[in-house]
């Protein structure tokens, strides 16, 4: 009689197990309970789902960071104001060797004067100036130069002649101020210097 007791209390204890709340949080959870009568021990192991992946980054759930939009590589040195200017210069559109050149800077009719130059400040934002020089087609004169300078250093002279365009690429890392100095031929009907599209690139750009 005890015997069939036990069993009957065995199956009645089993039946009414409670159930095991599932935890978000946990990996698995662990049930037991003891059944009066003889000594018997069930145990459930239940496995809790897994949680869900956690959004990263500062944008919307999932996105991920949001972009930054990179900074402009290239910029025209004609949107830059010059911090001087002793010079006849002006930005127009110019003809090099039969090229047109559409925003550059070109010297006046200036008769019998020879000369001057235009200063920049680049704030050391840039790295490298790209242009084409030469006399523009419409000039009188047939010779001149340009010299360009980083900081009052000479970085680059070059001699001009009518007919030819002179390409060229002048490193500016580490320049503060700009200066793009000239002279015409010493005729009266003097040499018209011009300075087609002049590109700087920015700082950190990948050449």
């Amino acid at each position: 009689m005890t015997a069939l007791t036990g069993v009957a209390g065995l199956a009645i204890g089993f039946l009414g197990l409670p159930a095991v709340v599932h935890s978000p949080t946990a990996s698995s959870a662990v049930a037991t309970e003891t059944i009066p009568g003889p000594t018997v021990t069930v145990t459930r192991t239940v496995t809790a789902p897994a949680l869900p992946d956690t959004p990263s980054g500062n944008g919307p759930a999932g996105t991920g960071p949001t972009p930054q939009r990179p900074a402009a590589t290239d910029q025209s040195l004609m949107v830059l104001a010059p911090i001087t200017c002793y010079c006849d210069l002006s930005r127009a559109k110019v003809a090099i060797a039969g090229k047109t050149y559409q925003n550059s800077l070109v010297t006046g009719d200036q008769y019998c004067k020879y000369g001057g130059s235009i200063e920049f400040n680049l704030s050391k934002e840039w790295s490298k100036l790209t242009t084409t020089v030469g006399v523009e087609d419409r000039s009188e004169g047939r010779s001149g130069s340009v010299t360009i300078y980083g900081d009052d250093r000479e970085l680059i002279r070059q001699n001009l002649t009518l007919g030819e365009s002179v390409p060229i690429s002048v490193d500016l890392t580490g320049v503060l101020r700009l200066r793009i100095a000239y002279t015409s031929d010493g005729s009266c009907g003097q040499a018209l210097i011009a300075v087609g599209d002049p590109v700087l690139t920015r700082v950190g750009s990948t050449p």
